[in-house]
C-alpha cells in the first residue's frame, strides 16, 4: 500500500507539471513548445509601435511595419520569444534583407543607447535539420546589465521567418534557445 501511495505522489509531482504551451504554425509547418510561465502577448500595431518609433528616430524618417506576426510570448519585461515573417518579392534577396534588418536593428539601438557597449555576431544554426542564419547582439548597459537579442532567420519559399529571443538572465535565455532547438519543422 505504501508503494502505491509513493507511486501516486510521484505521478502527481512529475506528471502534472506544466510543460509549456505548444504552438503550431500551419504557415511554416512548425511545432514549438513555449516554456511555462510565458504569457502570450498579441503583436498588434500598438505593441510594435515602440520598436517602430526607435527606428524612425534613428533614421529620421517614417517606416511602415510589414512583418506579419506568428506569435509573441513574454516573461516579465526582459524575456521574449517572438516569431514573425515578411514576404519577399522576386527582386529581394534573403541575405541582403537579413543583413539590412540586422543593420537597422543595431543602428537603432546604438542611437537610442549611445553610452552602452555592443557586441554582434552572425553565424548559422541548424534547427530540425534546417539551416538558419543567426544574428546575435549583446548590449552591455548600465549597472552591468547585459541584454541579449538573438534572431534566427530562414527563407521558406518567399517568406522570411524571423524568430527573436530576448533575455537578460542566462537561465531564461538558455531555456528559450533550448525550446527553439527542440522545435520541429515538418
Amino acid at each position: 500500500m505504501k508503494n502505491n501511495i509513493y507511486f501516486f505522489l510521484l505521478i502527481l509531482v512529475f506528471g502534472c507539471q506544466n510543460s509549456g504551451t505548444e504552438i503550431y504554425s500551419e504557415e511554416f509547418k512548425w511545432r514549438v513548445t513555449i516554456p511555462e510561465n510565458y504569457e502570450s502577448i498579441p503583436l498588434t500595431e500598438k505593441t510594435q509601435e515602440k520598436g517602430k518609433r526607435i527606428i524612425e528616430e534613428a533614421y529620421n524618417q517614417k517606416i511602415k511595419i510589414v512583418a506579419i506576426p506568428v506569435f509573441n510570448f513574454m516573461k516579465g519585461k526582459t524575456n521574449k520569444f517572438q516569431a514573425q515573417f515578411t514576404e519577399l518579392d522576386s527582386i529581394q534577396n534573403f541575405l541582403t534583407e537579413f543583413n539590412k534588418a540586422n543593420e537597422i536593428f543595431e543602428t537603432s539601438f546604438k542611437y537610442k543607447m549611445p553610452e552602452s557597449e555592443y557586441r554582434t555576431e552572425i553565424s548559422t544554426k541548424s534547427i530540425s535539420g534546417l539551416e538558419f542564419k543567426t544574428f546575435e547582439m549583446k548590449i552591455y548597459g548600465k549597472n552591468n546589465v547585459t541584454t541579449t537579442f538573438k534572431n534566427f532567420s530562414r527563407l521558406f519559399d518567399n517568406k522570411k521567418l524571423d524568430i527573436l529571443i530576448v533575455y537578460q538572465d542566462e537561465k531564461n535565455g538558455n531555456e528559450l534557445i533550448s525550446a527553439l532547438e527542440k522545435s520541429e519543422f515538418e
